[in-house]
């Protein structure tokens, strides 16, 4: 038997604080004097068990989803601030046709034509290297940033269905 001490709303798991055993709690029980007291407690136990809800952080995403995730996220951060995560979802499926999806360097590169920006998944991050905005035209210099993957989730998770037809879609362009 295991005793945690576990905060229902946090995702985290947790390790025992202490571990004992059948015989260890029936030595303790007798050695106080208390078979009674359990005995009267045990009459109006109740042992339940409550299952963990499903949230879209514990789905399973390939690597490709996560880099056009971090993509997106990209987007919005180089933005203008307007743009939100269903504007660049519903930009991204309209703009599917001229977009290209190629594997490169350990994960994928996406351009429409001229810029390309480079997705890697590497663990629990996504790292993303693109070229940087000077003014209102795209620079020279390659800028970069790292995403969480849980990150992403958060941002995107509800999208997931239509990350896979924005995928699904690229994939026929290209090939």
């Amino acid at each position: 038997m295991a005793f945690y001490s576990i905060d229902p709303q946090s995702q985290q798991e947790y390790s025992p604080f202490m571990q004992v055993n059948l015989r260890k709690i029936i030595m303790t029980v007798n050695k106080h004097g208390k078979s009674q007291a359990v005995i009267d407690k045990a009459q109006n136990l109740v042992i339940k068990t409550v299952a963990k809800q499903t949230t879209t952080t514990d789905k399973t995403y390939s690597n490709e989803e996560y880099e056009l995730m971090a993509y997106m996220q990209l987007v919005i951060d180089n933005g203008d601030g307007a743009e939100k995560n269903a504007d660049t979802v519903q930009n991204l499926e309209q703009a599917v046709d001229y977009m290209h999806w190629q594997k490169q360097d350990g994960g994928h590169s996406i351009d429409a034509g001229a810029h390309a920006t480079t997705m890697r998944v590497q663990g629990d991050q996504v790292y993303v290297t693109y070229d940087t905005l000077e003014g209102d035209h795209m620079g020279i210099a390659n800028g970069h940033k790292t995403y969480s993957k849980a990150e992403l989730v958060r941002n995107f998770g509800e999208y997931s269905q239509q990350i896979k037809n924005i995928l699904s879609k690229i994939y026929r362009v290209d090939n």
